[in-house]
C-alpha cells in the first residue's frame, strides 16, 4: 500500500523502506496538505521508490520533503513531481530512469538537489519527454550534482523560474544540456556543461544568465541538424560570461541572433569553427579575453555590434570578420598570427570600425584586409 500523507503529519521520518511497484494508486509517495490538515514535513532516508505505475514522489500544497541517501528509479511518470508551494530537498541520492522527467516542479515550488545524480531520464511510450530536470516558475538550486544521460534535455527552465547551479556537471544529454527560455534567470558557477547532443546551453526570449568559473565544451556536430553550439542566444536573451572557457564546440562557441547581448570578461573562446558568431542586431562586449584556434574568432553580420578591448585574438584563420552593416570598436588588443587576416573588413563603404592602439602583426596574408579607408588611423596593423 502506498504511503499517503492524508492526515496531519509533522516531522515524519521514513527510514530504510522500499516503496516498490504500486499499481492501484500509482504514486509511490504522495504528500499533500490542506488548511485543516496542516503542513506535512516528511524525511525519507536510505529508502527506494521504484517501479510505480505513476510518479515516484509527489509533493503538493505546503508540504516539505527531505530525501537523503535514497533512490527514485524506474517509475512510469516523473520520479519527483513538486507542485503548489511545496519544497523538496534531495541530498546524496539518485533519481534515474523515470519517464518524461526525473524531476518536474511547477508553480511556487522550491527544489534543492545536492550531492546527487539525476541521470538517464526516459521518454514515455509516446516518445514524449526524457528530461532530467524541468522547473516552471519556481526556484531551483543544484549543488555538486550531475545531470546526465537524459534522452532529450538535461535541465530546462520555463516561465519565471530562477535557477542557481554550483559545482554541477551537465553532460551527455540527448539534445540540449541546459535550456533557459522565457523570462527565466540562471546563475551557473564552477560547473561543467559538456558533450550534449546539439547544444550545451540555449538561452532565449529575454532570459538572463550569468556564467562564472565554468567550462562549456565539446558540443558535437550532427550534419543533419542545427548543432554544435557551446552557448546559443536568441530572442533578446542576455548573457554575462566571466572567468570561463568555451572550447572545442563543433560549430560555434557563442552564437547570438535576434538582438541578443553578451558580456565576455576574462574568458577564453577556443577551438571551434566560429568562436563568436553574431546576427540581427546582436551586441557583444569582450574584455581581457582570448579568442584562439578557431576558424574565425569573431564574425559580425546583420548590423551587429561588438566592443573588444584588452583582448588577444591569435592563431585563428581569420581574427575578426565584419560583414553587412556591422560595426566594431577595437581598442588596445593584440591581433596576431592568424593564418589569413587579422581584421577582415571588405564592404564597399568606409566606416564600421573605430578604435586605436591595437597591436596587429604577423597575420598571414594581411594584418588588415579591405580598403584602407575602412580602418581608422591609429587602429594598428599599419594604418
Amino acid at each position: 500500500f502506498p504511503f499517503e500523507a492524508c492526515t496531519r503529519f509533522e516531522d515524519v521520518l521514513v527510514e530504510s523502506t522500499q516503496f516498490d511497484r504500486y499499481v492501484t494508486f500509482g504514486e509511490g509517495i504522495n504528500l499533500f496538505d490542506s488548511d485543516e490538515m496542516g503542513d506535512n514535513e516528511v524525511s525519507i532516508v536510505n529508502s527506494t521508490i521504484r517501479g510505480n505505475a505513476s510518479y515516484g514522489i509527489v509533493t503538493q500544497g505546503n508540504s516539505s520533503l527531505t530525501l537523503d541517501d535514497s533512490e527514485i528509479t524506474g517509475n512510469a511518470a516523473e520520479g519527483l513531481y513538486a507542485i503548489g508551494s511545496s519544497t523538496a530537498r534531495v541530498m546524496g541520492s539518485s533519481i534515474s530512469e523515470n519517464m518524461k522527467h526525473n524531476v518536474l516542479a511547477y508553480e511556487e515550488t522550491s527544489v534543492v538537489l545536492e550531492n546527487s545524480g539525476i541521470t538517464n531520464a526516459l521518454p514515455d511510450e509516446d516518445g514524449t519527454g526524457g528530461r532530467g530536470v524541468a522547473m516552471v516558475d519556481g526556484m531551483l538550486s543544484i549543488i555538486n550534482t550531475t545531470v546526465s544521460g537524459s534522452t532529450e534535455l538535461g535541465i530546462i527552465l520555463f516561465g519565471t523560474a530562477e535557477a542557481s547551479i554550483d559545482d554541477g556537471v551537465i553532460r551527455d544529454n540527448g539534445t540540449i544540456g541546459l535550456a533557459a527560455p522565457n523570462s527565466t534567470r540562471l546563475t551557473l558557477t564552477n560547473s561543467i556543461v559538456a558533450a550534449n547532443g546539439s547544444e550545451n546551453i540555449r538561452l532565449s526570449d529575454n532570459s538572463q544568465t550569468v556564467i562564472e568559473n565554468s567550462e562549456i565544451r565539446d558540443a558535437p556536430v550532427d550534419p543533419d541538424n542545427f548543432s554544435g553550439f557551446g552557448i546559443s542566444l536568441n530572442g533578446k536573451a542576455a548573457l554575462q560570461l566571466r572567468d570561463s572557457s568555451v572550447s572545442e564546440n563543433g560549430q560555434t562557441g557563442i552564437y547570438l541572433i535576434d538582438q541578443s547581448t553578451a558580456s565576455i570578461e576574462n574568458s577564453s573562446i577556443t577551438q571551434s569553427f566560429d568562436g563568436v558568431l553574431m546576427f540581427n542586431e546582436s551586441q557583444v562586449t569582450i574584455n581581457n579575453s582570448t579568442l584562439q584556434s578557431n576558424d574565425v574568432a569573431l564574425v559580425l553580420r546583420g548590423e551587429s555590434n561588438a566592443v573588444i578591448t584588452q583582448s588577444t585574438i591569435d592563431f585563428n584563420n581569420f581574427g575578426i570578420s565584419l560583414l553587412d552593416l556591422s560595426t566594431a570598436t577595437i581598442s588596445n588588443n593584440t591581433i596576431s598570427n592568424n593564418t589569413v587576416c587579422g581584421v577582415d573588413h571588405v564592404r564597399d563603404q568606409p566606416g564600421g570600425i573605430i578604435g586605436q592602439n591595437n597591436t596587429i602583426f604577423g597575420n598571414g596574408e594581411a594584418n588588415l584586409c579591405g580598403e584602407r579607408n575602412n580602418f581608422p588611423r591609429g587602429s594598428g596593423g599599419g594604418r
